[in-house]
């Protein structure tokens, strides 16, 4: 009896764990806007602006706005999405004077970032479930402990698992990944690409590369919580 225990509690545990470090990462990047502005020195999103913010062919005189502004309409941006895209319509970019120009986004985006919004909404509601499940394990190998297998062993497992998927997702091509998730991800019909001289959204993103760098800092910050949780369970839960 004291094998099925041994062999599910403890790789389950693990795998909540570094579910659960993927929802704190996500968490606290959010309430950071994603370390935004440090992502607009080094991308240079501010030359990005001025050449294509000139460029257009919806909206005028975006290239006039700051980079304290860029900020600030990211920051909207964060905020509507993770409440469910209210507020989309009402983001108006600002010249350097504080004066609205116009509204930042078109109607496609806004149906897109509402797209976004829903998948992120469903995201982050199994991380919430996955942080309850992974207290639940660590709950039950305090109280009935377990065995625990040589983590080293299970942890190898994790890691070259997460090592083969990023592996394969280079091969295959980062940018191609981006695009094939995008098309399986959100309805069909509704857009998801948008050139420069049409969106000042991935203008003011520099799309796909401020994602690029947003996927790197989230994988690192998991990295960390799940370095702390496995370390925290390791020491906390009793031996067998």
């Amino acid at each position: 009896m004291a094998m099925p225990a041994t062999v599910m509690r403890w790789p389950l545990l693990l795998t909540a764990a570094l579910l659960t470090a993927l929802f704190m990462a996500w968490q606290a990047l959010v309430a950071v806007d994603f370390l935004y502005p440090f992502w607009h020195r080094t991308l240079h999103i501010d030359d990005t602006v001025r050449i294509f913010g000139a460029q257009n062919r919806n909206r005028r005189g975006f290239e006039r706005t700051t980079t304290t502004e860029h900020a600030r309409l990211f920051a909207a941006i964060v905020r509507a999405v993770e409440h469910g895209g209210i507020g989309l319509e009402q983001i108006q970019y600002r010249d350097p004077q504080g004066r609205p120009i116009d509204r930042l986004l078109t109607t496609p985006e806004i149906v897109h970032l509402r797209d976004v919004s829903r998948l992120i909404s469903a995201t982050e509601k199994f991380g919430g479930l996955c942080s309850v499940a992974f207290f639940l394990i660590a709950l039950s190998l305090y109280l009935r402990p377990a065995q625990r297998p040589p983590l080293k062993r299970l942890l190898g497992v994790l890691f070259g698992t997460a090592a083969a998927t990023i592996a394969m997702v280079l091969s295959i091509g980062a940018k191609t990944v981006f695009y094939r998730f995008h098309t399986w991800l959100f309805p069909a019909g509704h857009p998801w690409f948008f050139y420069y001289q049409d969106s000042l959204m991935t203008t003011l993103m520099q799309a796909p590369n401020l994602f690029a760098g947003i996927a790197a800092e989230w994988l690192l910050l998991t990295a960390l919580f799940f370095a702390l949780l496995t370390f925290a369970t390791n020491r906390l839960l009793p031996r067998v």
